[in-house]
């Protein structure tokens, strides 16, 4: 069975995988909350608080690169 770690190391390497491009933050974020949604985590409040933080976040600017998005989600545990 997979544990709430493995899922997150999950969404953690694909949204890398999308950071490896320039300007690509906003797509890496996308796919991150995309594979939190699908990964059966919807009841982990503090998850869906973080992505719904990262979201106020992209659309005031605050995240506007790569290395701010990919700080942001390190920081999921």
């Amino acid at each position: 069975m997979e544990t709430k770690k493995d899922k997150l190391d999950f969404a953690k390497e694909r949204a890398y995988e999308y950071l490896k491009r320039p300007d690509n933050y906003i797509a890496a974020w996308s796919s991150f909350c995309s594979d939190l949604l699908n990964a059966d985590l919807k009841d982990d409040t503090g998850i869906m608080a973080a992505l719904e933080i990262g979201t106020s976040m992209l659309v005031s600017g605050a995240i506007k690169s790569n290395e701010e998005m990919r700080r942001f989600i390190d920081g999921f545990n």
